[in-house]
């Protein structure tokens, strides 16, 4: 009885010790089959876009679903522009930043923030309302100063309280030491889906401005509706002229005359114009407004369809995991690339981003969707994503004019004409 009541308890407890060590043994195994599995993906993430212009850089940040590199171009354009909601830290060490102050056109827009204070300013008002104000009063102190309405929205966006995760969150470093990725895994885990660091930090950002580079030399061009409307088959061409005779051919007026004599027309003629019309280029077309505006307000037919604030990351995706998130074959970057937005700010930004990642011959739509008047496309005004939508404008529609398309294509070099594609004269 006695061993009884002593050996029961002892072989309950070594049951008891071999499960829970069973149990950790098995933890253990599945916490190494999930990393190997979590290193295997990332290798075969970085091979992937080891090709994809900007791929590299996404590929090393595990900050989020759009964590994105930005070019000193286009964090100028995202600063003076004001083109979508975005804030900018200033990471570097305190006192550094106080001995070398930012540029002009970045200190009016930045917070000085240090790394461990990341999480607080983005979530505590307080903190956010202390690093704002101090920010502000240091390039008061530099004579920094933005134009205008881009003054007044920072100043609006400073007191407005910390950023929503509808902004743009930027992370500057003095160069590539770690902090602006660092933050931007912070911010992504707190929520802020759209975090971006800039390339080569502060030292790159001057040194692109000291060179006068943007976009590696491209330059944005534009592209009217009625143009548009044609590279994406809504608007019929006018016909070219008839093709010349072939060398030897009787004339139009006698050939007509024989063929009447006889009965019977001859083939030479139709020969000869095969293949003669207008050949267009292949172009693609970005609508980069939010997804509410274009599904609220109607869309252009034809036009894909990517935020202007996950542009920079999505162009970093390889091509088959563009087609997974946004359900389209990503635009080839040797084509020209329309962008379109509400007027023309957030097109041009990312026609600069476009620029960064490759794309030859970036064009924003002139007037934008707002000066589409056509295909059920309505005109509104501007409104911010935690705004009331507004009620669209009562603008009548506007006919397409294909004497107008074909001006603009010709001169973009858009449209060609003759047998085999020659050069339209």
């Amino acid at each position: 009885m006695l061993r009884q009541l002593v050996g029961g308890p002892l072989v309950t407890a070594a049951v008891l010790a071999t499960a829970l060590g069973v149990s950790f043994a098995r933890r253990r195994d599945e916490k190494r089959r999930r990393a190997a599995a979590a290193a295997a993906a990332a290798a075969s993430l970085r091979a992937s876009v080891a090709g994809v212009p900007g791929g590299a850089e996404a590929a090393a940040g595990d900050g989020g679903k759009y964590f994105a590199v930005l070019s000193a171009e286009a964090l100028k354009l995202l600063v003076a522009t004001q083109p979508l909601p975005r804030v900018l830290f200033d990471l570097r060490p305190l006192d550094a930043a106080a001995a070398d102050p930012l540029p002009p056109e970045l200190a009016a827009a930045a917070v000085a923030v240090a790394e461990p204070r990341v999480a607080s300013v983005l979530t505590q008002p307080a903190a956010w309302a202390a690093a704002a104000s101090a920010s502000a009063a240091a390039a008061a102190t530099a004579g920094a100063a933005l134009p205008g309405a881009a003054a007044a929205a920072a100043a609006a966006a400073a007191a407005g309280g910390p950023p929503t995760p509808h902004h743009l969150v930027v992370f500057l470093d003095a160069a590539d030491e770690g902090r602006a990725r660092r933050a931007a895994r912070v911010a992504a885990a707190m929520g802020f889906q759209r975090t971006a660091v800039v390339s080569g930090g502060l030292e790159g950002y001057r040194s692109a401005a000291a060179a006068g580079s943007g976009g590696g030399g491209v330059s944005t061009g534009t592209v009217g509706r009625d143009a548009l409307a044609a590279l994406l088959g809504r608007l019929p061409l006018p016909p070219p002229p008839p093709p010349p005779p072939p060398a030897g051919a009787p004339a139009p007026a006698a050939a007509a005359a024989d063929a009447d004599a006889t009965g019977s027309a001859d083939d030479s003629g139709d020969a000869a114009g095969a293949g003669w019309g207008w050949q267009l280029q292949r172009v693609s077309a970005l609508d980069v407004r939010r997804h509410d505006e274009r599904a609220l307000y109607g869309a252009v037919p034809g036009t894909l369809h990517v935020p202007a604030d996950e542009l920079p990351s999505a162009l970093a995706l390889p091509p088959a995991e563009w087609a997974r998130r946004y359900h389209s074959d990503r635009p080839p970057a040797s084509a020209p690339l329309a962008l379109l937005s509400r007027t023309a700010g957030r097109a041009f930004f990312a026609a600069q981003v476009a620029a960064d990642a490759g794309f030859a011959r970036p064009l924003v739509l002139r007037g934008g969707t707002y000066g589409w008047r056509a295909d059920g496309v309505k005109a509104y005004a501007s409104y911010q994503p935690w705004e009331a939508p507004p009620e669209p404008e009562a603008l009548p529609p506007e006919g397409l004019d294909p004497s107008e398309a074909l001006v603009e294509l010709l001169d973009l070099g858009l449209a060609t004409g003759g047998v085999a594609g020659a050069a339209a004269a």
